[in-house]
């Protein structure tokens, strides 16, 4: 079992080989265009400030409401 005849053996397919071969090098491809930039811009900076910025705002509300004292945070 397991020889170039087996039924059960692995048939590659050519096109997920395709696919793949491409995606592998991907990196090889790939430039910089003013989309890409502003994808990296929004979301790699912006959302994550954003969201940081928001989260530690709701997190002194809940402390102030608790009737806490404000704890220090990187904002």
């Amino acid at each position: 079992m397991g020889g170039p005849g087996d039924p059960l053996g692995f048939k590659a397919n050519a096109a997920i080989e395709k696919w793949a071969k491409y995606k592998e090098d991907y990196h090889l491809r790939f430039r910089w265009t003013p989309r890409r930039v502003w994808d990296v811009a929004l979301w790699g900076i912006a959302v994550p400030v954003t969201v940081y910025y928001l989260l530690v705002k709701e997190q002194k509300r809940v402390e102030a409401q608790n009737g806490r004292s404000d704890t220090k945070y990187l904002g």
